[in-house]
């Protein structure tokens, strides 16, 4: 059995390396023969790319033209406007480095490692950014326009939705440099990232 399969595979590469030496002295022979057939045949397969586009919005990649959904946001745009857009500033830090820190925990002390945008004084400086974005404010046909006058406001009393870790911190930097009961900024941050849902933490 052995045998028989170790000449049927002796079989098999001879045949193999005829066949790719016949192809290879075609080629020297005839070589804009074979370009032009090759360039032929790769034309005739992607000929069906006149056809293709390229689609980037969600909305059509994702429900038909007649679908219901479809049917139903034109006729909520059109009786209400485009819905809501949400955007987003993401922040980050050049440099500096991850430091430990021990919570005080109800029943034992935890060290864990906080990254470097969970700095202090890169935070003050978040805040700061934060509220210069607040802050901003154009002309437009004669009006001065600002960030509340456009943006998202759930409750309809002028204040826009704003979800960031200073959140946490009502919006106010000097709380950040509170301490109760030798707990810090960073307690606060670890329950509440523990927590999201729990209106106090066990400070």
């Amino acid at each position: 059995m052995q045998r028989r399969l170790s000449n049927e595979g002796g079989r098999f590469q001879r045949a193999m390396v005829a066949g790719f030496a016949h192809w290879g002295r075609l080629c020297a022979r005839r070589p804009f023969t074979v370009i032009l057939v090759s360039v032929l045949g790769v034309a005739v397969c992607c000929a069906g790319l006149i056809f293709f586009t390229i689609r980037t919005n969600p909305v059509e990649l994702w429900s038909a033209p007649g679908s219901r959904a479809r049917l139903e946001r034109n006729q909520f745009n059109e009786e209400f406007g485009p819905f809501y857009r949400i955007e987003q500033v993401v922040i980050t830090r050049n440099g500096g480095q991850s430091f430990p820190y021990t919570l005080h925990l109800k029943r034992f002390n935890l060290t864990v490692n906080f990254g470097n945008v969970f700095d202090k004084e890169f935070l003050h400086q978040v805040a700061s950014l934060q509220e210069k974005l607040l802050g901003l404010s154009v002309e437009h046909d004669g009006k001065n326009v600002t960030l509340e006058d456009i943006c998202f406001s759930p409750l309809s009393n002028g204040k826009c939705m704003i979800q960031s870790p200073l959140n946490w911190f009502q919006n106010n930097a000097s709380l950040l440099d509170q301490k109760y009961n030798n707990k810090t900024y960073l307690d606060h941050l670890y329950y509440c990232f523990s927590s999201p849902l729990s209106p106090m933490d066990d400070a």
